[in-house]
């Protein structure tokens, strides 16, 4: 009894040692992560794709050679990605040319407000809609610049991911020969689990965006508010940004008819009907559909997406939950780390750790 409680402190030290270190190593790398991001991101981008690509890869291998299933699959990607950046591009230069023909709508609309902040001894300038429009239009120019960078990454991040999928069969028998059979199959075990959730985290949240992405379109579209193809895009985009997307994919089209319209009604159904698809999402679709998912924190969740997006920018932003999705799983299955995930998670992973972990 007197060993087994003299035990128990040491263990706990142990535990507590190796908890510590983790935190200390994790900040380090934030460190380089952040210096080091214009590198960093497409890898990270690789190794997500690389996570999802390769079990549909294998499905494909029924009827086609893998390097084919492979090739197809990153054409069909590459092709997506290619299609929706250009599409973007188009739909933002269409907003902001047709800014200026809002000018007096924003002046009438505007103009009782400003009154009122006025009568409130608020000092406010007046409205100049038209220099403001040639100012966001040239902004927007200038964000437009950045395309090519787009691309640029983009053929960074599918090359690394075709030699990735090229290594990944082999991987197997390379972590056995460095680690060991025990420990050896507990890393593998332990990355097919963070593959899964990943992956199933990635897929859920695809086809939920898709369908809040339709319906707003198709509200925008009913309603009458100009590029309502476009709003439903940016719901689509949005939704992958947890807690902060959904309001403001919402924002852009609510604003849009405030102006565009002389009544008041369009706008008052703009706001019911695309709040209510938001809710609906945040409230019936995204819990339903990512429980199984996720099973983390939401505060570490927000703070996570806060975190990344300051280090790797809007990258980090989108890749922030798939990342806390990876970090907790990766601390589920490593007994050093189990005090972290505890911490971190909603609650534990059904599946249990894997053997030899224990």
């Amino acid at each position: 009894m007197e060993a087994s409680g003299g035990m128990m402190p040491v263990q706990s030290r142990d535990t507590l040692r190796n908890s510590l270190l983790a935190i200390i190593a994790g900040i380090l790398c934030l460190i380089v992560v952040y210096h080091t991001r214009s590198v960093v991101v497409p890898m990270l981008f690789a190794v997500f794709l690389t996570a999802l690509i390769y079990p549909l890869a294998k499905k494909l291998d029924r009827w086609l050679p893998f390097w084919a299933s492979v090739a197809a699959i990153i054409l069909g990607i590459t092709a997506v990605a290619t299609v929706a950046g250009f599409f973007l591009v188009g739909a933002v230069r269409g907003v902001v040319s047709n800014l200026p023909k809002y000018s007096d709508r924003i002046e009438q609309v505007a103009s009782p407000l400003l009154e009122y902040a006025r009568q409130q001894g608020l000092h406010v300038g007046a409205v100049t809609t038209e220099e403001d429009a040639r100012r966001l239009a040239q902004f927007v120019g200038r964000g437009l610049t950045s395309v090519g960078q787009f691309l640029g990454g983009l053929l960074t991040t599918m090359l690394l991911t075709v030699f990735a999928l090229s290594e990944v069969r082999q991987l197997r028998g390379r972590i056995l020969r460095a680690c060991g059979a025990e420990k050896g199959q507990a890393c593998i075990a332990t990355l097919n689990a963070v593959s899964r959730r990943v992956a199933v985290f990635v897929w859920t949240k695809t086809w939920i965006s898709v369908v809040v992405g339709v319906a707003v379109g198709v509200a925008c579209y009913a309603i009458g508010i100009d590029f309502a193809l476009f709003w439903g895009f940016l719901a689509l985009a949005l939704n992958f940004i947890p807690y902060v997307g959904q309001p403001l994919a919402v924002l852009p089209p609510i604003l849009l008819a405030l102006i565009q319209f002389e009544s008041r009604a369009p706008a008052i159904i703009a706001i019911i009907v695309l709040v209510g698809v938001q809710c609906l999402n945040a409230y019936v679709l995204d819990p339903l559909a990512m429980r199984n998912a996720l099973r983390i924190s939401a505060l570490f969740l927000l703070a996570s997406v806060i975190l990344w997006g300051w280090v790797l920018g809007m990258a980090g932003v989108v890749l922030g939950t798939p990342l806390s999705v990876a970090l907790v799983v990766t601390c589920e299955h490593v007994p050093a780390l189990r005090p972290i995930a505890a911490i971190l998670a909603e609650r534990p992973d059904p599946a249990g750790p894997p053997p030899g972990t224990a």
